[in-house]
């Protein structure tokens, strides 16, 4: 079951995500994903095209969301392609909090 968190900037891992699954019969099946928005604009950029959006809503399991409202990133467990190796590597583990991890990286700069 999905829930809603809302009208948020929210996709893990940003930018794009390739979203994979198998069915019963171990039929693979692979979608992108996007955002649940509205489009707002389109800008003509020579060879490329630029679509501007309005984020409407996120959805996600419910059981990958916290009882703060937010995606639990070590039970969602991602992966990263990096596409010029053609290797998976894992993500999720917790590093430090924003901020206050790099605080601590210039004070330990400043002491060196």
């Amino acid at each position: 079951m999905k829930t809603s968190l809302g009208a948020k900037t929210l996709l893990y891992p940003a930018p794009v995500m390739v979203v994979g699954t198998y069915n019963e019969n171990g039929q693979a099946n692979v979608m992108t994903a996007a955002w649940g928005g509205r489009l707002v604009a389109v800008h003509e950029l020579g060879l490329h095209t630029q679509f501007i959006g309005e984020v409407m809503d996120v959805k996600v399991d419910e059981m990958l969301v916290t009882n703060k409202q937010q995606v639990n990133i070590e039970r969602l467990d991602p992966i990263l392609f990096a596409p010029d190796s053609g290797l998976y590597y894992g993500l999720g583990t917790l590093i430090g909090e924003a901020f206050s991890i790099g605080k601590e990286l210039v004070q330990h700069k400043d002491k060196a």
